[in-house]
């Protein structure tokens, strides 16, 4: 049996296959060096490691155990950023406030054009853009027919349209 090198040759020694196995498990080199640093200093807090047959082998499963870690750290980091507010589009829609400032002034124009509309027809116009109910759901909800509620929703659209088209 050879004997590992010991101090700085250990180090030496081990550090580039350490620093492409983690690589090829994290797919990145800074983060793979890092581990490697991070498992030689585990590696060298440990009390008993002159029992160990090899030593390569040993820092090998620190590297893996350390590069999961991170995998798992940068998943759990990505899951709570995609179900928080998605902060590109909000940077987007308040970046420009001209765009902005024009949708709002066309749902103001939307919403003034559906209270003109009889009851019904801003109800089902609701019930379907804002609800996203389909025809059929209206329908039973509102004791009409399919068709009377097609009727009504396009009659609403088209008034809305030619509201907007005014402008």
């Amino acid at each position: 049996m050879t004997r590992p090198p010991k101090g700085k040759d250990k180090y030496l020694s081990y550090y580039g296959s350490l620093v492409g196995y983690a690589t090829t498990l994290l797919k990145d080199n800074t983060y793979s060096e890092d581990i490697v640093q991070e498992a030689f200093i585990r590696f060298n807090a440990r009390t008993d490691k002159e029992k160990l047959d090899n030593p390569e082998s040993y820092l090998k499963v620190i590297v893996r155990n350390l590069s999961i870690d991170h995998i798992r750290r940068q998943r759990r980091s990505l899951e709570r950023i995609d179900s928080s507010v998605d902060v590109e589009q909000v940077l987007e829609n308040t970046s420009d406030q001209e765009q902005s400032m024009a949708s709002r002034q066309e749902l103001d124009i939307v919403l003034s054009a559906l209270e003109d509309l009889p009851a019904v027809t801003r109800r089902i116009v609701e019930m379907h853009r804002w609800e996203g109910l389909k025809l059929k759901e209206i329908a039973e909800e509102t004791n009409l027919s399919v068709t009377q509620a097609h009727y009504h929703l396009h009659k609403g659209v088209l008034h809305c349209m030619k509201a907007l088209k005014k402008k």
